[in-house]
């Protein structure tokens, strides 16, 4: 059974009656195995099922946010990606991956901006040149998440949100690890719907691999690992009662794979700094509780304001009258939000506090969805 199944008009009799034969036509070797051959099953599904104009649409969308941040990319450099590239993408590989001095060594996105001006040279376009791709590979994961979980419909207008969505556009055409950190939750999501459908170890493996490779970008993305999994978490728990038990030992799988590969990526900057300066930097200072619960109402004001403005309030009001009301109509988007609000929760030992303008850090960059500088420009 393929978890791609959209949802349409006819009997869900008829549509049961389809995916027993699509089951029954699927190998059942081994895992790996029958994790190809879902692939294929639903490459060719796909195909199939969505007509020509579809499709130019669907590319049609991803090129406006190819467009759009092309565009944004070209802009003068800030000095947050100048620090980065000067403090760490110039050092030899070994230091690269184990000097967290600064917050700004985003790791993955810093080697990854070190093999790009090294083929490239060093100019804007190479050093933006892979959180931009990282950000355009999230478009078509989102589509197939939201598509998986809906219908085709639904996922053209989510496409069309992504590709436009100023905060997402901007951030994805910076040299920062931001965009990876999407691109995994976008991957992970897709995994994580396979994963709770068909019940495959790799598929359990690949998903704690994708979370763990969002956190090595940027510590930030745990936030994202751990909305995948309490969604799953609670998908499981909604759902399945009879083969609840290896569901659940399939997640545990996917959980213990994700600190476990997390904990390789970081282990030359535990080796060199100590766990403590990974989880506490030493320049963020500690946010005592009391204030923490002062300023963040000033700080989430300031968080919806940059997100609306390009919009305008009243859009972004709408934006928030439409969540709730797909949160009260549809279980699978409320599961969603769920999981979104908890992973959200700050405990007080893990926030931290940016008040040092003059490094670049936002007071509110412990979220993975805000703005990580002042974007002052060299």
């Amino acid at each position: 059974m393929s978890y791609f199944t959209p949802i349409s008009s006819g009997s869900r009799r008829g549509g049961s009656r389809s995916r027993r034969r699509r089951k029954s036509s699927l190998p059942e070797g081994s895992a790996w195995s029958r994790f190809k051959a879902d692939l294929r099953d639903v490459r060719e599904r796909y195909m199939k099922q969505t007509s020509a104009e579809h499709k130019r649409l669907v590319l049609l969308l991803i090129l406006i946010g190819a467009v759009v941040r092309v565009l944004l990319m070209l802009r003068p450099i800030t000095s947050d990606e100048a620090l980065a590239y000067m403090t760490f993408a110039r050092q030899p590989m070994g230091g690269l991956l184990s000097d967290f001095s600064l917050p700004s060594n985003n790791l993955l996105h810093t080697l990854l901006m070190k093999w790009s001006t090294g083929i490239f040279g060093v100019n804007v376009v190479a050093m933006r040149l892979p959180a931009l791709i990282a950000g355009l590979l999230c478009l078509p994961f989102y589509y197939l998440f939201v598509r998986a979980m809906f219908n085709r419909y639904i996922a053209v207008v989510a496409l069309a949100l992504a590709a436009t969505f100023p905060a997402q556009a901007e951030l994805g055409a910076m040299a920062h690890g931001y965009s990876f950190i999407w691109f995994a939750l976008s991957v992970a999501l897709v995994l994580g719907r396979h994963l709770a459908k068909e019940n495959n170890l790799w598929t359990a493996v690949f998903l704690g691999i994708v979370l763990a490779l969002g956190v090595w970008a940027h510590p930030s993305g745990v936030y994202a690992a751990l909305l995948v999994l309490f969604w799953l978490l609670f998908s499981l728990l909604g759902k399945y009662e009879r083969s609840l038990t290896e569901r659940l030992v399939m997640l545990g799988i996917a959980a213990a794979v994700f600190v476990a590969a997390t904990a390789l990526c970081y282990l030359p900057v535990m080796a060199k700094h100590g766990i403590d300066h990974l989880l506490q930097h030493v320049i963020d200072g500690r946010l005592p509780w009391k204030v923490y619960q002062k300023a963040y109402p000033d700080h989430a004001l300031a968080v919806w304001t940059w997100l609306t403005d390009p919009v305008g309030g009243w859009f972004g009001l709408l934006g928030f009258i439409a969540i709730v009301h797909a949160a009260y109509i549809s279980a699978k988007f409320r599961m969603l939000l769920i999981a979104t609000i908890l992973e959200r929760f700050r405990w007080p030992w893990s926030c931290t506090a940016k008040a040092n303008r003059s490094s670049g850090h936002t007071p509110f960059s412990c979220s993975t969805w805000v703005r990580p500088s002042g974007y002052s420009t060299c």
